[in-house]
């Protein structure tokens, strides 16, 4: 039996998505015995120093830790971010894909104002923003930057003086999309905000990463956030350990696993739009959502031609008339599976505006990855 740590904190929802892929690896491919502090319930790199265990999985953070796991006399797999090359064999999420991810999602809101809150000299808050930036493509020219230190970093992380951050926000101009590259720093950006008296989502929209669904939900407004895909994370990361301690090669290369999708909540409920002609447009869909209408049955009520509705929407929310509409109908179907336990499917599907609920199913399943009926079932 492999005597294997996890030199994790614990406590970090994303991060025991990790230990339950690295568990789950486990049970399904040969017998470890996990060590963990009996009291503590989590390791650091440091208490693993003069340990004789068979490998380690854990968080490389700083210059220390990988000077420790350096002189280690046994394989570690790394998933930790925060520096850009340590040599030592890693698993991790594509930072890269999380800031272009919340960028198309904000691009689609009609914000023209964006900004970044991020960390120095942690590199994957740098490859969040740099993903940022890259797919906000021609309005990366109104994105404004603020960065801190990592408390990872400072001797005394309550001692944070937030007068600057403070500042900033409030000479930020309105409307705008703000991302941070985790829930706690899109909490402290809200908790700011409400200090200050600035509305979150209407003058300042947040949007986080990872998905901690205790942090995000219990922020007020609840948050956005880009999910990780915690589980295969850790599963891969456990399946690399294991080639290791069997005395296999390291990949050259970090194994990078995509991140999931948005989970939008209140923080960015809200679409920013100049344009008093189509926000009459927008308000008409949102209202009638429960009606069955077409695009050109659309341009008619509003004495529009149908090539002035697709740019509008395109410079505006930079997506499709109909993209926009399904996506607004979807929407609706998730509200009322979680709000309304007793509707039967075929009635969801009318209230949503769905011609039938093949229809609906054939949608519902494409854009959000199961049926109506088993979303319903995850919410138990």
């Amino acid at each position: 039996m492999k005597q294997v740590a996890l030199a994790f904190p614990m406590g970090v929802e994303h991060l025991e998505e990790v230990m339950f892929g690295i568990r789950s690896y486990a049970m399904e491919h040969g017998k470890w015995m996990f060590v963990t502090s009996p009291d503590t319930h989590s390791l650091t790199v440091g208490d693993l120093e003069g340990w004789s265990g068979d490998g380690a999985i854990g968080l490389i953070n700083n210059l220390n830790d990988l000077k420790l796991v350096r002189g280690f006399n046994m394989p570690f797999v790394n998933n930790s971010g925060a520096i850009c090359d340590t040599g030592v064999p890693r698993v991790r999420v594509d930072y890269r894909s999380i800031g272009v991810k919340a960028a198309e999602f904000l691009l689609r809101k009609g914000y023209q104002n964006y900004a970044y809150y991020g960390l120095k000299n942690i590199w994957y808050s740098d490859e969040i923003g740099k993903g940022y930036e890259q797919a906000l493509g021609s309005n990366a020219e109104s994105l404004s930057h603020f960065y801190v230190k990592s408390t990872l970093a400072v001797k005394r992380p309550l001692a944070f003086d937030s007068s600057k951050l403070e500042a900033w926000l409030l000479a930020l101009p309105k409307p705008v999309a703000i991302m941070t590259p985790h829930d706690p720093r899109g909490v402290e950006i809200i908790q700011t905000c409400y200090r200050l008296g600035i509305n979150v989502p209407q003058d300042i929209a947040v949007m986080s990463a990872n998905d901690d669904i205790k942090t995000c939900t219990q922020a007020e407004p609840k948050m956005s956030s880009i999910a990780r895909n915690g589980k295969v994370i850790g599963y891969e990361a456990a399946k690399l350990l294991d080639k290791l301690m069997q005395g296999k090669a390291a990949p050259g290369n970090d194994i990078v696993i995509n991140p999931l999708e948005v989970v939008e909540r209140e923080s960015t409920n809200n679409l920013a739009l100049h344009n008093e002609d189509f926000k009459e447009v927008i308000n008409y869909i949102q209202v009638n959502m429960s009606e069955s209408f077409t695009i050109d049955e659309l341009c008619y009520e509003f004495k529009r031609t149908r090539r002035w509705l697709e740019y509008s929407f395109k410079e505006n929310l930079h997506q499709s008339p109909y993209v926009f509409i399904l996506g607004q109908r979807i929407k609706r179907v998730q509200q009322l599976l979680k709000e309304e336990e007793t509707h039967k499917i075929s009635g969801i599907a009318s209230m949503s505006g769905f011609s039938n609920t093949h229809q609906m199913n054939v949608a519902f399943k494409k854009n959000v990855g199961c049926s109506p009926r088993e979303y319903r079932a995850s919410l138990s």
